[in-house]
């Protein structure tokens, strides 16, 4: 019996019949598709008019359209109209970054954002939420490459160009326009022994940054150490840890992100700590720089470099809200939308807040092409 008929035998017609109307009435009336034009949130959603994404999207119905609020950072598809619209720019889909009654501003690729009666703060994501928007950069393998206490720092990520591109599955990368600075690396590693010890650091703006991992008696340690390049200060926090077990590759993850610093084992968070405004001794422009890893004891083997970034928005000087440190009010019930790929974005820069009655609906996956197929946060 073919595995159709043994449903059929199991589920009554008239059910199978219900359930095959009701999927289509949910097809016809609460969802739509929706083919990506434009390129404006690569990589996320790739867009071209004839072969972009095709995007399966939830209906939101007109008479709930603005009474409906969305959060920030959801994908929203919405309609704008008038005379200077492009055709290609009519149905788009961005992500919501502030609502109504905030006010939000740009810089230096971060996003500030003051709520209603309270005070202006930056954008800050914890390790959870950013991890899966981290945008791929770089991807190198290592031929097990094996290095012992003693030897030189080795340097890593040299030729990486730390900019708003990303890196395709297939390997083929798309330059940037801007540097970037909100990074994470992944460096995967296999301790030789217990008591193998590392380090590893990089320079962004006035400071070093570095994690050093070592054993201890109930586990390992890991240490975070900033240095201001200019005066020698510098500040240390520590954390115990659990054993790694030697002879097992690791991935250890470290990173700066929306003005944090922090480390993550095989995806367990174990630090992250908050630079202060005042503290961050960085200027538009800045990049990380000078990446290195360093065995101080034992030996460690080095299989595998990935390098992330976060997203980034940019201030183009013809883009007229929430640039030059100008803060933009969002009007009640309005929405300030923006695309992931801020360079080639038409978005809520130029146009402003976008009113949440024009809110088609939401994207819930990528239904097309057979190959990019999957559900979107």
């Amino acid at each position: 019996m073919s595995e159709r008929r043994g449903i059929a035998r199991f589920v009554p017609w008239r059910t199978l019949t219900a359930i095959a109307v009701l999927l289509l009435v949910m097809r016809v009336f609460f969802c739509t598709r929706l083919r990506v034009p434009t390129g404006s949130m690569e990589p996320l959603l790739h867009g071209d008019p004839a072969s972009g994404d095709e995007l399966l999207v939830v209906r939101t119905p007109a008479f709930l359209r603005g009474l409906m609020a969305p959060e920030r950072g959801d994908l929203v598809v919405f309609e704008r109209s008038g005379a200077a619209v492009a055709h290609d720019e009519r149905v788009a889909v961005k992500r919501v970054w502030a609502t109504g009654g905030e006010a939000i501003r740009i810089e230096a690729g971060d996003l500030f954002v003051r709520p209603a009666g309270g005070e202006e703060a930056r954008v800050t994501k914890e390790y959870a939420e950013f991890r899966p928007w981290l945008v791929a950069l770089h991807h190198e393998r290592f031929a097990a490459e094996r290095l012992e206490a003693g030897s030189d720092a080795l340097s890593l990520a040299e030729n990486v160009a730390f900019d708003d591109g990303w890196l395709e599955e297939s390997g083929a990368r798309h330059d940037g326009r801007m540097p970037v600075r909100d990074l994470l690396f992944v460096v995967e590693l296999t301790p030789a022994t217990h008591d193998s010890a590392f380090a590893f650091a990089f320079l962004l703006g006035g400071a070093e940054h570095r994690w050093t991992f070592a054993p201890r008696a109930a586990g390992h340690e890991i240490t975070l150490a900033r240095r201001r390049l200019a005066t020698g200060q510098s500040e240390e926090w520590r954390v115990a840890v659990a054993a790694v077990a030697p002879g097992v590759p690791h991935d250890f993850e470290f990173w700066h992100v929306d003005g944090q610093v922090g480390c993550a084992i095989d995806g367990s968070v174990q630090t992250t700590v908050g630079i202060a405004e005042s503290e961050a001794v960085l200027v538009l422009g800045d990049a990380v720089r000078g990446v290195a890893l360093e065995v101080g004891s034992g030996a460690v083997t080095l299989t595998r470099l990935a390098v992330w970034r976060d997203l980034h928005f940019t201030e183009p000087a013809d883009a007229s809200f929430a640039g030059g440190g100008e803060p933009y009010a969002i009007p009640d019930g309005a929405l300030f939308v923006l695309g992931d790929r801020s360079s080639d974005s038409i978005d809520s820069r130029y146009f402003g807040a976008i009113p949440g009655t024009s809110v088609l609906g939401v994207p819930v996956a990528i239904v097309g092409p057979a190959g990019r197929r999957r559900l979107l946060r």
